[in-house]
């Protein structure tokens, strides 16, 4: 428990609440309340508070006592279902707001912008990172409302599309209208997996998963730093593609495009990406200090040794995450090998398989004391 002098401070600058589970529902209901009281409270005491995290159920009285914090600059607020489309509206326009996470899941689009038209105050003036847990249609309403030139980092958690990613191109557009020249990160964790695809979809999944012609409209975001493509199928991506994402994206340090994970891969799934996309990575991104990309790490024992290995060197990469390796304990050195041949200034390999991670280690600890 916080003392009454601390919880109730005129210097309070941040507030932390986890709700938590009961068996009883009435008591999550009867706490949801009492942290709502608490809240009111805080507004009229604490006039420097700047920070809320709210985790567990919201009662209509803790949803209005949220939507009444317009001082805050930071908002987390991951209450599932129990967050209404007039809190997140009233959020919106909160004008001092530069940092929101929310778990949007629930809500539709067509509530969130009904709610959002009771209001003529401006949406989002000053916000800056954004990471949220959405349904394609809202996180279009949602980029909509969005000023020009002020977001600056992104993380959208996708719900499942049975008709998968295709529907994002409208959103890719209107991400970039926004943000072309303010945008540093973007992150998109993609929840749909080849069992949550309709029959017509499955059949056309592994070509039109993230194409390069989905993701076109990006290439408008010229000063990105940071990409992350986050599912468990690898995107339908080529070597040739790299070179176009490095044109697109001439500053940018962090790729992530998944590792190669046969569990998840349907029979049929084609891998597009071999080691000489590394080349690609070598000529167009050269300013990369982390990497992730779904090539098969046995692929990379394949070229090992050959010519166009030294071609591909790239000697600011530092971090780079592949999939699990078969058989490692028989091929761990010359996969390391193959990995530091290609990249000779790495200091930290994430891989699944334990003998690969340690014999990167012995190799980088023996390279340090040459």
């Amino acid at each position: 428990m916080v003392s009454d002098a601390w919880a109730m401070s005129p210097r309070l600058k941040r507030v932390n609440v986890n709700i938590g589970y009961s068996y009883d529902p009435q008591d999550t209901i009867d706490r949801s309340n009492a942290v709502a009281e608490y809240l009111k409270r805080v507004r009229g005491s604490a006039l420097e508070l700047q920070s809320l995290q709210l985790r567990g159920r919201m009662t209509a009285p803790l949803n209005s006592a949220v939507a009444a914090l317009t001082q805050l600059t930071s908002l987390t607020i991951y209450a599932n279902c129990f967050l209404t489309p007039e809190t997140l509206a009233a959020v919106a326009t909160f004008p001092r707001l530069r940092s929101l996470s929310v778990h949007a899941s629930s809500i539709r689009d067509s509530d969130f912008a009904t709610a959002l038209a009771r209001s003529s105050a401006p949406c989002f003036p000053t916000l800056q990172e954004l990471e949220i847990r959405t349904n394609g249609p809202l996180f279009a309403v949602l980029l909509e409302t969005l000023p020009v030139g002020v977001l600056a980092k992104l993380r959208a958690e996708l719900d499942r599309c049975s008709r998968g990613p295709r529907y994002l191109k409208g959103v890719f557009e209107l991400l970039a209208q926004k943000t072309s020249h303010s945008l540093r990160e973007l992150v998109i964790e993609e929840s749909t997996d080849y069992e949550d695809l309709d029959s017509s979809a499955q059949s056309q999944a592994s070509a039109e998963w993230y194409p390069l012609s989905l993701l076109k409209p990006l290439a408008a975001l010229r000063e990105l730093r940071r990409f992350e493509l986050v599912s468990t199928l690898p995107p339908a991506l080529g070597d040739a593609d790299l070179g176009e994402l490095g044109k697109w994206w001439p500053y940018l340090d962090h790729l992530n495009l998944g590792t190669f994970d046969p569990e998840y891969l349907p029979v049929a799934w084609q891998i597009r990406l071999t080691p000489a996309a590394l080349g690609a990575v070598a000529k167009y991104l050269p300013r990369l200090t982390g990497l992730a990309l779904p090539i098969p790490p046995s692929d990379l024992l394949v070229s090992s040794g050959q010519p166009d290995t030294l071609k591909a060197q790239h000697t600011n990469l530092r971090s780079l995450a592949i999939g699990d390796v078969p058989d490692a304990a028989a091929c761990a050195a010359v996969l390391v090998q193959a990995i530091m041949d290609f990249f000779p200034l790495l200091t930290t390999l994430d891989c699944p398989a334990v003998e690969v991670a340690e014999r990167f280690t012995v190799l980088t600890a023996h390279s340090t004391y040459i």
